[in-house]
């Protein structure tokens, strides 16, 4: 068996997704599975090399942004599809979109599985995003057709099977993490110490990631609670961000940190990770803060939903709601003594469920069986 990966963007580029679809690539050839990965060109980046016994192929072409930009996108995938398909290939979709109609006609042309990946639901989600570009709408029926669909969310599974996918084919998979990397081997406990307790957020500085709701929720907090807020990552609103802490009084407690090539100590550092995102897939910085042993707060809805619930449900607080996430940021500073103990049950919740090694090995034999299937092996 042999996997081809068909991911819109790839390293170099650093998202979740693609980072996702780096360590599924990464995994499936350690277990010693031929991997080629289908993605877009970057700049500075080789045409074709490989990285991590992974064939990179950026050969998804388009022409400029406009009414041709779909058609081209599709025509490249088509034509690299082929050019790298054979009888013994599993087409993995890291993400539906407009590469799946053409992998869903190649499927039929190799007779070969085709598994699809559902990441987000909702008015932002993955079908919701295919029928708003064009040509999106009218290729959707194909999709139906796929082997298997991997969703990240119960949400998720509601939603594909309204569409039409049939049950049967819907596979729950969470994403998954490094357990070695991400670890508690060094994590400082958090409750020890008498000091501010340290606030963690990271990801893009974004609209989507409800940091002006932190904000004012953290602004309305009694002025007897200590605590310092973090916060990593890059994005198109930290200007905006920065006045609006300035705005609130909280210059002082807010320090906009950048990006870092050292995660795992980021997170050693924290004492509470905070992700109040309006709309998440299952987000990675939940997974590595839970790996290294970080308890976290997070917004009720989608993937991180499906990452807390069985743990720390009391640590959900609905999207954009600000004086709920006053009150639960409130508690969790009062409640510093229990931070250690939530961030031991993280850890645990991550070894059962989310171990990328685990879930790549289960991940393959599913593939092996659907191709089994097609070849009319298992009735």
């Amino acid at each position: 068996m042999k996997l081809l990966l068909l991911s819109s963007l790839y390293p170099p580029v650093r998202g979740g997704a693609e980072l996702q679809a780096q360590s599924l690539a990464c995994q499936c050839a350690a277990h010693g599975v031929p991997v080629t990965v289908l993605t877009q060109p970057q700049p500075g980046a080789p045409r074709e090399e490989t990285i991590n016994g992974v064939r990179v192929v950026r050969r998804l072409d388009t022409l400029p942004l406009g009414p041709m930009w779909g058609l081209s996108y599709i025509g490249s995938t088509w034509l690299a599809m082929h050019r790298l398909m054979d009888n013994e290939t599993v087409i993995h979709n890291q993400q539906a979109g407009l590469h799946s109609w053409p992998s869903e006609r190649i499927s039929d042309a190799y007779d070969v599985p085709l598994v699809l990946r559902f990441a987000c639901a909702g008015q932002f989600g993955d079908l919701a995003r295919l029928k708003a570009v064009r040509y999106g709408a009218w290729m959707l029926p194909a999709l139906r057709r796929a082997d298997r669909c991997i969703v990240l969310s119960e949400e998720m599974r509601d939603e594909i099977i309204a569409f039409g996918f049939p049950a049967e084919r819907v596979r729950y998979r969470p994403n998954g993490v490094d357990t070695v990397r991400f670890s508690t081997a060094q994590h400082i406990l958090p409750g020890k110490g008498m000091g501010s307790l340290r606030l963690l957020f990271v990801g893009r500085l974004d609209l989507q990631k409800g940091l002006d709701i932190l904000l004012r929720a953290l602004a309305v907090l009694p002025d007897s609670l200590a605590w310092q807020l973090d916060l990593y990552g890059a994005g198109p609103l930290e200007v905006d961000l920065r006045e609006l802490a300035s705005n609130l009084g909280l210059s002082r407690l807010v320090n906009f940190a950048g990006c870092s090539d050292d995660m795992p100590s980021v997170y050693h550092e924290a004492d509470l990770l905070i992700l109040p995102s309006l709309h998440e897939g299952m987000p990675n910085v939940i997974l590595e803060a839970m790996a290294s042993g970080l308890p976290v707060l997070a917004t009720d809805i989608g993937g991180s939903r499906e990452l807390l619930q069985n743990w720390a449900s009391d640590w959900l607080v609905p999207a954009s709601d600000v004086s709920a996430l006053a009150k639960a940021l409130q508690c969790a500073i009062e409640q510093r003594h229990i931070l250690a103990e939530l961030g031991a049950r993280a850890r645990r919740e991550i070894e059962t469920h989310c171990d990328f090694k685990v879930l790549s090995k289960e991940y393959l034999e599913d593939c092996e069986q659907l191709l089994r299937i097609r070849r009319g092996k298992v009735c």
